[in-house]
């Protein structure tokens, strides 16, 4: 324990160590190659998770935004260790180096753990081309309902209008009977059978009419 408060007393302090270009024999070229890869290196680190950001903000419906901030945190440790490997050669606080990658290891496997939750989804997700493949068969899915329904409308249509006509001769015939008979009522004369005979006729053509269209509704 008394490592470990001394460790976090002297966390920034770096007077233990010697820099880092006084360690060994560095060249100009070999060590600033070192600190301007290691300076580009964490720059993309810092870029990428600003991406990522923009992302989960501006797309709320995107799945799996845990893991996400569980990469972009990831991504900045790994940009800071980086950071520091290039400060090192002038400032060795080589405490908060190991501070730092010590936060980096522990981030970097509470990643493995999110990404070993969500892998099962992750692995359910279709690829672009299987989701072009199922609108594809969507779309054909509809197109042949579309024409099946539009052929249902004209069957509707055609039969509607045989059944308006099958209605409307009776009835106009009927309406042409009844004023035959309330002529020769009035006249005082019983109404002939033929008349009587043909109005039934009617009728029955009527009841047989109406009895199709409820069979078939």
């Amino acid at each position: 324990m008394g490592e470990l408060w001394n460790f976090i007393e002297n966390l920034l302090l770096a007077e233990s160590w010697p820099a880092r270009w006084l360690c060994g024999q560095w060249t100009e070229f070999h060590g600033w190659l070192y600190i301007i890869s290691s300076v580009f290196i964490a720059a993309a680190y810092f870029t990428i998770p600003g991406y990522l950001y923009i992302l989960v903000k501006k797309r709320k419906d995107f799945p799996f935004q845990n893991i996400i901030w569980l990469f972009i945190a990831f991504i900045l440790a790994c940009g800071l260790t980086h950071m520091m490997d290039a400060i090192i050669f002038w400032y060795p606080a080589y405490r908060l180096s190991a501070f730092l990658l010590f936060v980096t290891a522990i981030v970097s496997w509470l990643t493995v753990l999110g990404m070993l939750k969500y892998l099962p989804q992750l692995m359910q997700m279709r690829s672009p081309s299987e989701m072009a493949n199922i609108i594809n068969e969507r779309t054909a899915e509809l197109e042949a309902s579309n024409k099946s329904l539009q052929k249902l409308n004209l069957d509707l249509d055609n039969y509607v209008y045989a059944a308006s006509h099958n209605l409307k001769s009776p009835i106009t015939n009927m309406e042409g009977l009844l004023t035959l008979i309330q002529e020769e009522i009035e006249n005082g004369i019983l109404p002939d059978k033929i008349l009587l005979d043909n109005m039934q006729l009617s009728m029955q053509r009527v009841r047989n009419t109406i009895q199709t269209l409820t069979s078939i509704i």
